[in-house]
C-alpha cells in the first residue's frame, strides 16, 4: 500500500480506508493490526519527505492549490460543499463520463452490467456492514468519496477517479454476482454462474474494443489530450530527418510537449535512424496556419489531424537558419 503513494495521491483514500479496515470491529487485536499497517506504510512513504533534495513542486502541492476550503473562501458560500457532493454521488456509476481523456464521453465507465453487480454488492455490504467484506467496500467507498469531495468541484470529474479503485470495485461486483447467484435454488446454481460469467465477459469484451479500437480514434479523445501537441511534435521530428526545423513560439498549447516529442522522435510510424538521402543543407520552420511563405520559402507541408484540421504549416528553404 505504502509504494502507492509513490505514483498517485488517490493512494492516500486507499490507505486511510485500510487504516481504518483494521480497526474495524469484530477484528482481532484491532491496536497491533493498526500500528503494524501505520508502521509499514509510513516507512514506505517516508522517502517522499525525507529525500526532496531538488524537488521543485511540494508533494502535496497539487491537492494544496485547489481544495473544497479553497473554493468556498473563493465564493464566500457554502454552496461549493453542496455542490460538489450532488456532483459525486451519481458519478461514475450512473453518469456518462464527461471527460474524454477519460473514457468515451457516451456511457458510464462500469457499463450496465458490472455496474449493476456493483450495485447489488455494495446494497449486500449495506445490509450486512459487521461482515469483513463488507467493511472493506463500505471503508473504500467512503473514504473515495469523502476524498472527492474535499478536492472540490474544480477536481470534478477527476475526483471521480477514486471511485474506480481497481480491486475494490472488482470484489464489490463479484460480491454482487455471487449474491446474484446465492438466489437461484441450489440446481440451478451452477447455471446462474455460467450465465452471469458469461456477461460479464461479454462486457469486458465490449471495453476491451472500445479501449482499443473506438475511444483512441475519436475527435473529443484528440481534442481532451491536446493531440495537436503531440501532432506539432512528430512533424518536427518527421522533418528534422532533412534538415534543421525550428517551431514557432506560441504554437500548440505545451511547448514541453512539442520538445519532448520532437527530441525523442516520439512517433510509432516514423522510420527509425536518420535519413539516407543526400541532400544539402535545409532549413524548416513549423508557423502558424495561414503564413505565406517569405521569399526562398516554399510550403512543404500543412499539417492537419485525422478530421481535416490545419494546426500550422511548414515552410521549407535551402541553406541553414538564419
Amino acid at each position: 500500500m505504502g509504494i502507492g503513494p509513490h505514483f498517485y495521491l488517490a493512494s492516500w483514500a486507499a490507505a486511510a480506508a485500510l487504516a481504518a479496515f483494521a480497526v474495524w470491529p469484530p477484528a482481532p487485536a484491532p491496536r497491533r493490526r493498526l500500528l503494524a499497517f501505520l508502521a509499514g506504510f509510513a516507512l514506505t512513504v517516508a522517502p517522499l519527505f525525507v529525500f526532496a533534495q531538488g524537488r521543485r513542486v511540494p508533494y502535496f502541492g497539487r491537492s494544496s492549490r485547489h481544495n473544497l476550503l479553497r473554493e468556498i473562501r473563493y465564493q464566500k458560500s457554502l454552496l461549493p460543499a453542496f455542490s460538489v457532493v450532488a456532483d459525486a454521488l451519481p458519478a461514475p456509476w450512473l453518469i456518462h463520463e464527461p471527460q474524454a481523456r477519460h473514457d468515451l464521453t457516451d456511457r458510464s465507465r462500469l457499463g450496465a452490467i458490472v455496474g449493476a453487480l456493483l450495485a447489488v454488492g455494495l446494497a449486500r455490504a449495506l445490509a450486512r456492514p459487521r461482515e469483513e467484506l463488507s467493511a472493506l467496500l463500505l471503508l473504500h467507498a467512503g473514504t473515495a468519496g469523502a476524498a472527492a469531495v474535499a478536492g472540490g468541484t474544480a477536481g470534478h470529474p477527476n475526483g471521480f477517479r477514486f471511485g474506480y479503485l481497481t480491486s475494490p470495485a472488482a470484489l464489490a461486483a463479484a460480491a454482487g454476482l455471487l449474491a446474484v447467484v446465492g438466489l437461484f435454488p441450489q440446481k440451478r446454481r451452477r447455471a446462474a454462474a455460467i450465465a452471469l460469467l458469461g456477461l460479464v465477459a461479454v462486457s469486458g469484451a465490449v471495453g476491451l474494443r472500445d479501449a482499443i479500437g473506438v475511444w483512441p480514434f475519436r475527435r473529443a479523445t484528440f481534442d481532451s489530450f491536446r493531440g495537436e501537441d503531440t501532432l506539432l511534435g512528430q512533424t518536427a521530428a518527421r522533418w528534422g530527418r532533412y534538415g534543421e526545423v525550428r517551431v514557432e513560439a506560441g504554437l500548440g498549447r505545451s511547448d514541453l510537449t512539442i520538445e519532448t516529442v520532437n527530441r525523442y522522435a516520439l512517433d510509432p510510424d516514423a522510420p527509425a535512424g536518420p535519413s539516407d538521402v543526400s541532400v544539402p543543407p535545409r532549413f524548416f520552420q513549423l508557423r502558424a496556419r495561414g503564413t505565406s511563405p517569405s521569399p526562398g520559402q516554399r510550403l512543404v507541408e500543412s499539417v492537419r489531424d485525422s478530421w481535416g484540421r490545419e494546426w500550422a504549416v511548414v515552410l521549407g528553404s535551402r541553406g541553414t537558419a538564419p
